[in-house]
């Protein structure tokens, strides 16, 4: 069976035979009898032809004549009109130079008869001044005084810290210096120390377990692990050891703390490690010490300034817990707050100063000269509930002083044993000793003069009563 293909005439030869192609590519080609082309053949020519596809080869049966382009019958033929004007026509708009004088005509028109205007009631406001001239014998006013401002005190930015980041040269050390079986428990240890040792031991088993292999016995693995602890421990003490002496001054006091607090555990085993810690221990009391002095000095800058507030509420924030407050600068913020707190003190300047106060060391010693006469119930209101932290607040409105305000441990600890108090029957406990809650001592505060009293935590202590037999 034949099939229709498209091929392209390559070449003629001289026994009246024409190579083709198939149209588009290099392969199959073939021979074919010029016979079988229509008159007009020439190379290059792409014709349809009917093709046998053989074993031997393509066989070209048919080559079908070119098509014929005929011209439609009954078509209309359009013929195009030739104009006698011209083939491009153009309107020219109007220019805006015209509008633009336009307009700055009518702008100075305008301003004319402003200017007419204005000359028209000059005379009259020079005959109105100078009739007041003449009734007013009212000096001149003179010029106007520059207000006078306190330069302020601008807060200094919180510093940002370096991170303490230690190394890994004495745990690789470590991990090195620990036989091959045992280093997987050495790594745990790094990680997590016992704890990690004792998970990683219960996983491996349960994988074992599932399947059906030994696991590893557990109380000897972490009985090896127990004896390289020590060792560690010292290692990872060096690392951040070094590490802090490097950033000694850029990283923050709590991290250089805590490198020094856990140096007693390992600084008694090793001769680098007891060099380490006094080095670390000398670093920190000199940034104690700087950080203390700043403190004392920006709050005797602000009292110069006469920030009262801004004093109070730096002495409410010590660097550090172990910060000792000078008794000279706690008299004399003591004696400004004394002199802000007056009946003639505006009540919004009384609010802030009662605020700031009450969370400052001095708040027992300070004795105000007075509440404004017209004070308004909302200040009263924050009066009284000041009064507990504010002794002679309570004072001044005639009521008695109330306690401190409960911490909020205090509070949990009282709930606590409320609910284990609410499981006992017949005010007993079923096992341990009972607590009472009548036996309770809340801690009184020092009205000392001197020195700043710092509240306690735990405002109320149970009594511990023990169970007759």
């Amino acid at each position: 069976m034949s099939s229709r293909i498209d091929v392209e005439l390559t070449s003629k030869r001289d026994d009246e035979t024409w190579t083709w192609r198939i149209a588009g590519a290099k392969q199959p080609k073939g021979v074919l009898s010029s016979k079988l082309l229509h008159p007009d053949a020439k190379v290059g020519d792409v014709v349809k032809v009917d093709a046998l596809f053989e074993l031997d080869g393509i066989t070209i049966q048919q080559v079908l004549p070119p098509k014929v382009k005929e011209t439609p019958k009954n078509s209309i033929e359009l013929k195009p009109t030739v104009s006698s004007g011209p083939l491009v026509t153009s309107r020219l708009s109007r220019s805006l130079s015209k509008d633009r004088e336009r307009r700055r005509s009518r702008d100075n028109s305008r301003q004319s008869r402003t200017e007419y205007g204005a000359e028209k009631k000059r005379p009259q406001e020079r005959k109105q001044r100078e009739f007041s001239d003449v009734t007013n014998d009212r000096p001149a006013r003179g010029p106007k005084p520059t207000p006078v401002h306190k330069p302020s005190v601008e807060a200094p930015a919180k510093p940002r810290f370096k991170r303490l980041v230690p190394g890994s040269l004495h745990k690789s050390a470590f991990i090195t210096s620990v036989s091959e079986e045992h280093r997987p428990i050495a790594e745990q240890l790094l990680k997590g120390g016992i704890p990690a040792v004792r998970s990683a031991i219960r996983e491996g088993n349960a994988d074992a377990r599932s399947k059906g292999l030994p696991e590893a016995p557990e109380e000897v693995m972490l009985k090896i692990a127990e004896n390289l602890l020590p060792a560690s421990k010292l290692a990872i003490w060096l690392d951040r050891a070094e590490a802090a002496l490097k950033d000694a001054d850029q990283i923050s006091l709590r991290d250089l703390r805590s490198v020094v607090a856990s140096a007693d555990s390992v600084r008694s085993k090793d001769e680098v490690a007891r060099a380490y810690a006094d080095q670390l221990k000398l670093k920190l009391t000199e940034r104690s010490e700087a950080t203390a002095l700043a403190w004392t000095n920006e709050i005797d800058q602000a009292l110069e300034q006469g920030r009262i507030v801004r004093a109070l509420r730096l002495s409410a924030r010590p660097p550090e817990p172990t910060a000792k407050f000078p008794h000279d600068l706690m008299n004399r913020l003591i004696e400004a707050a004394n002199a802000a707190m007056t009946p003639d003190t505006t009540e919004d300047r009384w609010i802030a100063l009662i605020d700031a106060v009450s969370e400052s060391p001095i708040r027992r010693q300070v004795a105000p000269n007075g509440l404004p006469s017209n004070a308004s119930p909302a200040l009263l209101e924050l009066s009284k509930e000041h009064s507990g932290r504010i002794p002679s607040l309570a004072k001044m409105l005639g009521i008695s002083v109330p306690p401190p305000p409960k911490v909020m441990g205090a509070m949990k600890s009282k709930q606590r044993d409320r609910s284990r108090l609410s499981t006992t029957k017949n005010g007993k406990r079923a096992n341990g000793p009972q607590r009472s809650e009548s036996a309770q001592t809340p801690v009184v505060e020092s009205e000392s003069a001197q020195t700043p009293v710092v509240e306690s935590e735990s405002a109320q202590t149970p009594v511990v009563e023990s169970e007759s037999a």
